[in-house]
């Protein structure tokens, strides 16, 4: 047995795949379905029911249907801390505990990531549950373009509705707001609050938590000096490795990498051994803050005593993010 991770390097975290992608429209539509809405309270239990109904009927489902028992897996519960199956599943979205298609979809990749943790590569499991994560993103980005479609529909007569006089107006005030705004200074300060802003479409469904604007430059600015002491470990393979060693930091995570695959098992690791970890919307950013022109998808930030008082701020401010649930 051993923890078995994905073996990609940054380069592949900006690959396509066909999976909920935070840059398609799709991405948001899934995730403003949620249970806060009350005229789409029934729509959404609705879908998901009718989601984990095509995932429980999968050929592959068999090993995932129910908890996993001592006798079937000897020291399961010594390498998973947090077990997860389509029962409970089913059962934390019928008793509400479920209130949002993120949360839904981070416990799918949870019951996946517990039995590529567990399962040696060779293992049949394994390959059984790598294939099923994939078609199951698959069609979750399905569901999130007819979503879509049936917005646009809905939305097509409302548009023809409107005065365009009113909304030529209100671009106009909109472009002389945005053209007062203290640009120079907010680039001065390293994440200027409009672009803050628009990163956030292009988060995908797993970045929570997400560190706000002022915790974002402070991340950054962390970055930078434990890159000039090369106190950081960058990329998949090498954070994972450390993490396993045993390794302390604080794991910054780029918000808009895809596929999400790709790293959604380092936000369970560092859950496990109860180490912080925040995400940040940009992987270009947070590569230019540790010295690269390469996108990096992870980092961690190593505590060192040339910028404590700094770690010291970050880290009291990342631990006190909420998890998601």
């Amino acid at each position: 047995m051993s923890n078995q991770a994905q073996d990609q390097d940054d380069s592949d975290s900006t690959s396509t795949a066909p999976v909920l992608g935070s840059t398609s429209p799709a991405n948001t539509q899934l995730v403003q379905l949620s249970w806060d809405n009350p005229p789409q309270h029934l729509l959404f239990k609705r879908t998901l029911l009718s989601i984990w109904k095509m995932i429980a009927s999968h050929r592959y489902s068999g090993p995932f249907l129910k908890a996993v028992s001592e006798k079937q897996a000897p020291g399961y519960r010594d390498v998973v801390k947090r077990p997860m199956d389509l029962t409970s599943i089913k059962r934390r979205l019928s008793k509400g505990h479920i209130q949002s298609v993120v949360q839904f979809q981070r416990d799918l990749m949870l019951m996946f990531q517990n039995a590529v943790m567990y399962n040696s590569f060779n293992h049949e499991v394994y390959r059984m549950a790598m294939e099923m994560q994939r078609e199951v993103l698959e069609q979750l980005q399905m569901l999130g373009e007819a979503l879509l479609c049936s917005r646009d529909r809905l939305g097509s007569g409302r548009r023809a509705a409107r005065d365009p006089d009113a909304e030529a107006a209100a671009r106009g005030g909109a472009a002389m707001a945005r053209e007062k705004q203290p640009e120079a200074a907010a680039e001065a300060e390293g994440t200027p609050e409009r672009s803050y802003r628009e990163q956030l479409d292009y988060l995908n469904p797993i970045a929570q938590p997400l560190a706000s604007r002022k915790l974002t430059r402070k991340l950054y600015k962390c970055i930078r000096k434990a890159a000039k002491h090369k106190q950081i470990r960058r990329g998949v393979k090498e954070v994972q490795k450390f993490i396993n060693k045993g390794e302390k930091g604080i794991t910054v995570l780029a918000g808009d990498t895809l596929p999400i695959d790709v790293y959604c098992h380092i936000p369970i690791m560092c859950e496990d051994r109860s180490l912080p970890y925040a995400y940040v919307p940009s992987k270009s950013d947070l590569g230019a803050a540790a010295g690269s022109k390469r996108p990096t998808c992870v980092i961690m930030i190593k505590p060192h005593e040339e910028y404590q008082e700094t770690y010291d701020e970050c880290l009291e401010e990342v631990e006190a993010l909420p998890l998601p649930l």
